[in-house]
């Protein structure tokens, strides 16, 4: 078998993280495909909000989405 090489170790690493970030993409795209797992909707209103600190510095901008989704049965609205 011989002695392994500092470059042997370090493509077997590159190999296996190559393989472990190609099965969890696989597994996030058939997640995905599942039925039910997406919802068609639109968006009903849309906010941009900033939140500051006490000494009145900017801390984060974000938006506040009313979104109203439908599926085969029912329809909804999500804030």
């Amino acid at each position: 078998m011989g002695s392994f090489t500092f470059q042997t170790i370090v493509l077997v690493l590159i190999g296996a993280a190559v393989f472990a970030l190609g099965t969890i993409n696989i597994r996030g795209h058939f997640r995905m495909k599942r039925p039910g797992v997406l919802f068609k909707g639109k968006v009903l209103n849309v906010k941009l909000l900033e939140r500051r600190d006490k000494e009145d510095r900017l801390i984060q901008h974000y938006y506040e989405l009313q979104v109203q989704c439908r599926t085969t049965d029912k329809t909804f609205n999500i804030w």
